[in-house]
């Protein structure tokens, strides 16, 4: 009987929708011919429900969306115009420990019409109905001297409701605890700081909801200086995902800013209209995103320019005496217009977007055995450099200068023509740091620039300076904040590495530079070492974190994520 109403009620839908789409002029041919496709994303098949959820959809089509119906057991629940496309559910009406399906059904502009699979949900017999929270919303900044009002919708047969404001997520911190009759209250005796607030009902039966989903505000204009509790996130994940669901992930673990990945590697860059949605949405809820751009590396420049790969030094035991040019993505830094190439694609990320920063990746050298291109030697033997020495080190004992680390050596005794070379690279680093910086000065002052950096450079600031040409004190003037990507077990360290980093780093910074540790919550980390990362990055005096990366973190290590993000000091 279920399945007939459900197939009566997609029937009657494509119908509705069929029939709208015909009252547009009918000798118009459509370029899109192809169906939205739509996913329930949450809740999750299988789920058993025993108190409110919202009910996330991913729709996605080349046309703009119409409408949108949210169909349980046949019946219309809900129906969507605007995004995001997402529903808070109060399951309690529906609990009598039942199957129940949920079904959406989209239609584009263009009349095409998607559906999607059918999520079967129970529906537990204990199951609460809650409030909604409507104001502070979840994320909101006060002013410090303003009357906070809280605002929530009522139920139905509610006789009164149970206020909580604290200053934790588990609610053990109350700062008020009030019965009310009506749906909003006024408080006027908050201090600046960062609180968490719910409400229940009591009704005529002397039954409670349940407690509403906890939302976040803060007292305070904490915009400059609240710290980074963020994620590094590629395109191709917001892209599989949806930014609804993306963007209520991070609400949800209290994420702060999110290092959206715009060009990598392979020098594509993550579709405009995928960029200004994922803004907009992060924006409603108080979420910073940074561009994330990689510099150093770009798969579309070369296609187009294959004489600018690096050149590695020579290596007699492949048969090469002379520099020869590597075969990927990697960019030769000083090759003729790819840093003009670079500029202009800061450009237009930092003109056609409302991001809140620029974070640079990859600005820095792969190793010492490489940038020995024409333009490199020419512009070293213009400083006094004897290239054709360095050049015949590796010739005579590649072993010992490549394998072993001579060159760096020679770097640490302060060899002339090394440390001319170092400093060159050094400078090509910084040089297209300082560029973008005043590149972004001239369009919109007030963006951040980041950058994400090896942790080397750290804990050992001239081997970096040989291998990478990246110096954490050099760019410090240049950047807002620098991400040291200190994965522990990347490098075969303990958690307590990210404290030993941090501090280094800190040490090597001037005051306008934060320290925010990149911290690894992929490669079978546990939840227990993301927590032991965490506050380890806490200890050293870390400005905040970011985690690479979204997408491959789990379920546990996303529970520990909210826990110490909700817990982070917001008034350092």
């Amino acid at each position: 009987m279920l399945k007939m109403k459900l197939i009566s009620a997609l029937l009657l839908a494509i119908a509705l929708l069929t029939y709208s789409a015909c009252k547009k002029e009918k000798n118009t041919l459509s370029v899109d011919a192809s169906p939205p496709l739509v996913k329930i994303l949450s809740p999750q098949s299988g789920s058993v429900l025993i108190e409110p959820v919202t009910i996330i959809l991913s729709v996605t089509d080349e046309s703009k969306i119409s409408e949108v119906f949210i169909i349980l057991d046949g019946d219309t629940l809900s129906r969507l115009t605007d995004m995001p496309y997402e529903l808070y559910w109060n399951v309690g009406y529906w609990a009598d420990g039942q199957n129940h399906a949920l079904l959406a059904v989209a239609k584009d502009e263009a009349g095409n019409i998607g559906k999607s699979d059918l999520v079967n949900v129970i529906i537990s017999k204990d199951a609460k109905i809650a409030p909604n929270l409507i104001e502070p919303a979840n994320n909101a900044v006060l002013p410090e001297d303003s009357v906070v009002t809280f605002r929530w919708n009522g139920l139905t047969d509610a006789i009164s409701y149970e206020l909580q404001v604290a200053t934790d997520t588990t609610f053990s911190d109350i700062m008020i605890a009030n019965t009310i009759t009506d749906t909003s209250f006024i408080e006027n005796s908050l201090s600046a700081g960062t609180y968490f607030w719910r409400v229940r009902a009591l009704n005529n039966k002397n039954k409670y909801s349940a407690w509403s989903r906890p939302f976040r505000f803060f007292k305070g204009n904490m915009k400059d200086d609240a710290p980074i509790l963020g994620v590094w996130l590629w395109g191709a994940t917001l892209s599989e995902q949806g930014a609804t669901a993306v963007v209520a992930k991070l609400t949800e673990n209290y994420v702060s800013d999110v290092f959206l990945l715009v060009k990598g590697i392979s020098g594509s860059k993550t579709p405009a209209s995928l960029i200004t949605e994922f803004i907009r949405k992060a924006h409603d809820n108080n979420i910073k995103v940074h561009l994330w751009y990689v510099v150093s590396s770009d798969g579309v420049f070369i296609s187009a320019h294959p004489q600018a790969h690096i050149y590695h030094c020579p290596k007699p035991s492949v048969g090469h005496n002379e520099p020869y040019p590597m075969d990927d993505e990697r960019v030769n830094l000083l090759y003729p217009g790819y840093k003009e190439y670079v500029l202009n694609s800061i450009r237009y990320f930092v003109t056609n977007f409302d991001c809140d920063g620029i974070h640079l990746d990859y600005i820095r050298y792969s190793h010492f055995v490489y940038s020995f291109d024409e333009y490199h030697l020419k512009k070293a033997d213009s400083s006094g450099c004897n290239t054709e020495r360095l050049l015949n080190l590796f010739v005579d004992n590649y072993d010992y200068y490549a394998y072993n680390e001579g060159f760096v050596n020679l770097y640490f005794q302060g060899d002339s023509d090394v440390v001319k070379w170092v400093e060159l690279r050094k400078n090509v680093v910084y040089d297209y740091i300082k560029s973008i910086k005043e590149l972004i000065a001239e369009i919109k002052p007030d963006l951040k620039l980041s950058a994400a950096f090896m942790p080397e450079g750290a804990t050992n600031p001239q081997w970096a300076d040989s291998y990478y040409a990246q110096n954490y004190a050099l760019n410090a003037e240049l950047l807002d904040f620098i991400a040291p990507m200190s994965y522990f077990k990347d490098y075969g360290k303990t958690t307590s590495w990210v404290k030993t980093v941090t501090e280094q780093a800190l040490e090597l910074v001037n005051d306008n530079c934060k320290i925010c540790a990149g911290v690894q919550s992929y490669g079978e980390v546990t939840a227990l070492q993301v927590r032991e990362q965490i506050t380890y990055a806490q200890q050293a005096g870390a400005h905040g974190v970011v985690f690479f990366r979204y997408g491959s973190t789990t379920e546990d290590e996303w529970q520990v994520i909210k826990e110490l993000f909700s817990q982070w000091p917001k008034d350092e």
